[in-house]
This record gives C-alpha cells, structure tokens and sequence, in this order.
C-alpha cells in the first residue's frame, strides 16, 4: 500500500502541484509530509516542495491569513542561531509565497535577510532575493553591506546567486563589486546549476557577470 510521504514524492517529482493542494486541504498530514520535504536530501525535491508550499499558502491565504503568518514566521524561526541552522529552504519558501502574495513581502523578506551572514544560508537566501525580484530593491539597499560582501566570497557559485539577484532586482550598486571580481578571477568558465521553474538550468557565471554590466550600468 502507497504512503502518504510516497504520494506527496510522486506528485513533487511530476510537480502536480495542483493535486497536492487539494490534498492537503483534505488532510493535514498531507500538509505535514509536504513541509517535511523542505528538508529532503534531494535538492530538487526541496525546491518543488517550495513551489508547492507557494501554491498551496495561496490557497490558505483566502481562509485564513493567520495560518500563513503563522507559517511564516516557523520559517523565519529555523533561520535563527536557536534553532540549529535547519532553514536552508526557509527563505525560498518565503519567497514563493511572496510572489503568490506579494502584500506579505514587507516585513517577511527583509528578516528572512537578516542571516544573510551566515555561510550556509547565503544561496538559498539570495536566491530568494532573485525570486522576488525588483520589488525586494529595497531590502537589498536596508541590508546591503552584507548583500555586496556576496561578491567577495571565495565560492564562485555564491557570486553567481549574488549576480542573478542583482540583476533581478536592478540593484545597480552592485556593478562596482561585480567589476572588481571580474578583475580577481583569472578564469570565468564557471557553470552552476540554479533552480527555475521546476528544474535546475545551468548557468554560465561569466555570461551573467556580462549581462549584469550590461543592464546595471
């Protein structure tokens, strides 16, 4: 007999997102195994999860606001020094909900920011940043010291998050510290993967730092 946990991993991987929904209105440990997945070993499955957990606030947002405040501050919460660091897809998860409701961008981006410091969290924070996109330039400027040391990070993959968020906000300041890591690194052919829209699409780092000059000056 199929689980509940195999249901939702079936539907995550055909990312039938529509199903899970409906699902979880039904029942609430379909709703508890689709919170779960934020913390799947897979990658991929974390970020469906994500995408999932934006539709399905969306849906909750018209019953009850309080539910999906609640929810997000339980996010918020993992991305605290308290709670052992677990949040790595607390801040995407915002995110998605931002973009299905975007009256719940201020306060919620800017604190999910708030550990921007921490190593671990920069990706999945930024990448956050890039989801919600020119409406998030002004948390990138409230917490920009620690959004622009981003480009100073000895991780290639973090500088290109750190590009694609600039890009997608506008933030034009970061030109000068796109430049300067231009000019720190011998070789550019870098390629990462980076999650849009259901699947990760590999990306050229030296083609996004072109692209940034090219829209940001």
């Amino acid at each position: 007999m199929i689980t509940s946990m195999e249901i939702i991993l079936e539907l995550l991987k055909n990312r039938n997102y529509e199903k899970i929904v409906l699902l979880c209105n039904e029942e609430r440990r379909f709703w508890s195994f689709l919170k779960s997945r934020l913390y799947d070993p897979d990658i991929l499955i974390k970020y469906r999860a994500v995408e999932a957990i934006g539709m399905y606030m969306n849906n909750l947002w018209n019953k009850n606001e309080e539910k999906v405040r609640t929810f997000i501050r339980t996010l918020l919460w993992s991305l605290n020094d308290e709670s052992g660091g677990i949040g790595w897809s607390s801040a995407p998860a915002i995110a998605q909900i931002i973009t299905h409701i975007p009256s719940l961008k201020d306060p919620y981006l800017s604190m999910a920011m708030n550990a921007l410091d921490e190593e671990l969290l920069k990706k999945p924070i930024l990448w956050a940043v890039a989801k919600v996109g020119k409406r998030a330039w002004d948390d990138v400027e409230f917490h920009k010291d620690n959004f622009l040391k981003t480009f100073s990070s000895t991780d290639m993959e973090t500088v290109g998050y750190a590009t694609i968020a600039a890009i997608k906000t506008g933030y034009q300041e970061s030109i000068e510290h796109i430049l300067n890591f231009q000019k720190s690194v011998k070789n550019l052919n870098f390629k990462f993967p980076y999650f849009v829209d259901g699947f990760f699409v590999e990306q050229d780092l030296n083609s996004l730092i072109n692209d940034a000059v090219s829209q940001l000056r």
